[in-house]
């Protein structure tokens, strides 16, 4: 009994370490995030989104407000030029914050750093602490992905969803448990669209 006891804590603590240590990758990540999107936001363009950014936001509005414009308004009634979840996505989050781009920004700076944090998980898994570790640092430190998530275009919505998916087909792999299966069925094709 004494030893199984032993086991149980010995277990415990690692568990703990674990989501001490899944929480420190989310943490640093968020804060690096927030920090570019707080430095984004001062910038003079952040209010005057360019092309696909441009795109993505006169179709949230759109759908948000109604505030169609005359390019966009082909949009209510033709086949879709682009898979319409995102502008989806940045249409509710406007719908519930504004159509300031702060909200969304941070919102996808979460998103983000859940990101990370997923992968981080899924390298457990599929590797080592020790790779989870360096594949984090390389994530946080590759700059375009934090970009794409202060700024209004898709990448920020599909990277967490394909990482989810890989997560969830991971652990359907390893567990055999349906809701696994159908949380990557979900998530691929959530991104899909």
């Amino acid at each position: 009994h004494k030893a199984q006891s032993t086991k149980h804590k010995a277990q415990s603590t690692k568990h703990k370490a674990h989501w001490l240590q899944l929480a420190l990758v989310f943490v640093l990540a968020l804060g690096l995030k927030l920090a570019y999107v707080e430095e984004r936001l001062k910038l003079p363009d952040v209010d005057h989104p360019v092309l696909d950014s441009l795109f993505h936001d006169q179709w949230a509005r759109g759908l948000a407000f109604g505030d169609w414009t005359a390019d966009q308004a082909r949009l209510q009634s033709e086949p879709y030029f682009r898979a319409p979840l995102y502008p989806y996505f940045v249409g509710a989050v406007y719908r519930a914050f504004g159509p300031s781009p702060a909200a969304l920004f941070r919102i996808q700076a979460i998103l983000g750093a859940l990101t990370v944090a997923l992968m981080f998980q899924f390298c457990i898994m599929a590797f080592d602490r020790r790779t989870a570790w360096v594949a984090a640092i390389l994530q946080v430190g590759y700059w375009p992905i934090t970009y794409h998530e202060a700024e209004r275009l898709i990448p920020a919505l599909t990277l967490p969803l394909d990482m989810l998916f890989l997560l969830a087909l991971a652990l359907a792999g390893k567990t055999r448990r349906t809701r696994y299966a159908l949380l990557a069925g979900l998530s691929a094709g959530l991104s899909a669209i």
